[in-house]
């Protein structure tokens, strides 16, 4: 068979998805829904988080009968003169939060590492939780493994 040149595929019926049963080679693969992000083979690829002075998500509550791994938890501040301050906590489904960093300085334009050498172990209906004292001075880049 031939070559099939398209700038985009989408799926027109249903909700299976667009089903390829031989190589695909893409430069570039661009999530359509902000935060969504996008999934390869149970993978799933998101965008790092800015955070505001308003506490957001940066691991979604976990999902039933699912274990999250948290590998690396970083908060970056991109501000290039002014310190930041980030609080960030894990909030239990069941009994409350607990926090990782509160008030935590982050200097201008350094990261700093929340997890350390450890990893963090959600379980059913926990998340984990940020703010900044600056909005969009802090990105946080978050690396976990979800286990069914």
């Amino acid at each position: 068979m031939g070559k099939i040149k398209t700038d985009e595929l989408e799926e027109r019926v249903g909700s299976a998805g667009i089903t390829v049963n031989s190589t695909v080679k893409i430069d570039t693969i661009t999530e359509k829904t902000s935060g969504s992000g996008v999934t390869i083979d149970g993978l799933l690829i998101k965008d790092g988080v800015d955070l505001t002075t308003s506490n957001a998500d940066i691991v979604p509550a976990v999902a039933s009968s699912t274990t999250t791994i948290v590998l690396t938890l970083r908060c970056t501040n991109v501000d290039g003169t002014n310190d930041a301050t980030v609080d960030v906590e894990v909030v239990d489904g069941t009994s409350g939060a607990a926090y990782i960093a509160k008030t935590l300085s982050v200097p201008a334009d350094t990261t700093v590492e929340l997890a350390g050498t450890s990893k963090l172990v959600l379980e059913t209906g926990d998340k984990i939780q940020g703010l900044a004292s600056a909005a969009s001075d802090v990105e946080v880049f978050v690396s976990y493994l979800e286990i069914t």
